[in-house]
């Protein structure tokens, strides 16, 4: 299910018969020209190519419309991320800090391939 008109940002829903199983939320971007703003999966979902199907949807779209090539973030302590990120050949690209409502976080960026 397609929720959101704006072509440069989408979310993605991803529903069973027992109801919703995950998102992602995806565009254009203001510090990359395309990125995976936020990725969810529900835990009885995971492990089940729920994420790998959503994440290629949301790339094939970024890159149909020209918008390539795709980022994601991921904070430094989501090692469950990293993990799933590094296990698609997603390329480290940097690592830096930023403040979230006075709280200073690191993230990790990665390149998809």
């Amino acid at each position: 299910m397609l929720v959101n008109s704006d072509p440069f940002r989408r979310t993605l829903i991803a529903e069973r018969a027992a109801g919703f199983c995950g998102f992602v939320a995806f565009g254009a971007a203001h510090r990359h020209v395309a990125e995976i703003f936020s990725m969810y999966v529900v835990p009885d979902e995971r492990g089940r190519g729920l994420g790998e199907l959503l994440l290629a949807r949301a790339r094939a779209e970024l890159v149909a419309q020209g918008l390539a090539p795709v980022h994601v973030c991921v904070l430094e302590q989501n090692i469950r991320a990293q993990a799933f990120y590094e296990r698609l050949r997603a390329v480290e690209q940097q690592r830096g800090d930023f403040d979230l409502n006075g709280r200073r976080l690191r993230e990790i960026v990665y390149r998809l391939p």
